[in-house]
């Protein structure tokens, strides 16, 4: 049996945040999660998941947007992975600004994927990258699992 996109798509959905963070995917997705989502010209998201926040402060009320944009790759995470999640956060980032959100707001990056490309410095950037988390994962026989990827670095510094 395969495992396809669309199926990983479907699991993300489907499950709650805490059944995620026991298979090893720890972000937040949120209650509210759609999937393709149209972001004008800068593409279609596979999956974005959000939640409302308010804050006492002193007696001052913050509220804000905690938003999650998540793409997935059926195979390969490499730097056209890395470049299209970046691409859909400025769509986010416009969107709020054309329907002048006020909220604050805060915008992760998840990219899921089946392996990381090692052959290019792309795997570099995992760590430089704020608010950007990289996961592979396995389906096995008792269901799937993540691994969160960074902090790659040479085996032989020469140094």
């Amino acid at each position: 049996m395969s495992f396809l996109e669309k199926d990983l798509e479907y699991l993300l959905l489907e499950a709650n945040d805490e059944l995620l963070d026991e298979r090893g995917l720890c972000t937040e997705l949120g209650a509210n999660k759609r999937n393709q989502v149209y972001l004008g010209n800068y593409g279609t998201c596979d999956i974005i998941g959000w939640r409302r926040w308010s804050e006492d402060v002193y007696g001052k009320i913050y509220q804000g947007l905690d938003i999650t944009i998540v793409e997935l790759k059926k195979d390969l995470i490499d730097i056209d992975a890395i470049l299209q999640v970046i691409r859909y956060t400025k769509g986010v980032e416009q969107y709020l600004k054309k329907r002048k959100i006020k909220d604050r707001y805060k915008i992760n990056s998840v990219l899921i994927g089946k392996r990381v490309d090692l052959k290019s410095s792309a795997c570099y950037l995992f760590d430089y990258i704020e608010n950007l988390e990289v996961y592979t994962y396995k389906y096995e026989i008792n269901g799937i699992y993540f691994n969160q990827e960074g902090e790659y670095e040479l085996k032989n510094n020469g140094f």
